[in-house]
């Protein structure tokens, strides 16, 4: 069974590569505006789905290269769309 660990680590870690959206999925922005993953992607853009808190040390650390990201790849005007998910914090920490 141990020569198979990494086998099940490949499979698992490559099925959780892909999100999948139904068209009633929608998100709400700090702005009030409604989001909705399956007509952006049905424009040909692609999704950059970020799970964050404020209060998490490593999501912190990364936090200013995703900002650096979003404005590099075009404000969400271009091909790529970044999207937040954020637990358990308020707009105005995020």
């Amino acid at each position: 069974m141990k020569t198979h660990h990494p086998l099940y680590i490949l499979i698992l870690a490559s099925a959780s590569c892909f999100a999948q959206f139904t068209n009633d999925m929608n998100f709400t922005d700090i702005y009030g505006n409604t989001i909705n993953p399956v007509s952006i992607l049905n424009e040909g853009k692609h999704i950059y789905l970020d799970f964050f808190s404020t209060s998490c040390s490593v999501c912190n650390s990364v936090a200013s290269e995703v900002a650096n990201a979003y404005e590099y790849y075009g404000s969400n005007n271009e091909n790529i769309f970044f999207l937040g998910v954020d637990y358990n914090s308020s707009i105005s920490d995020c």
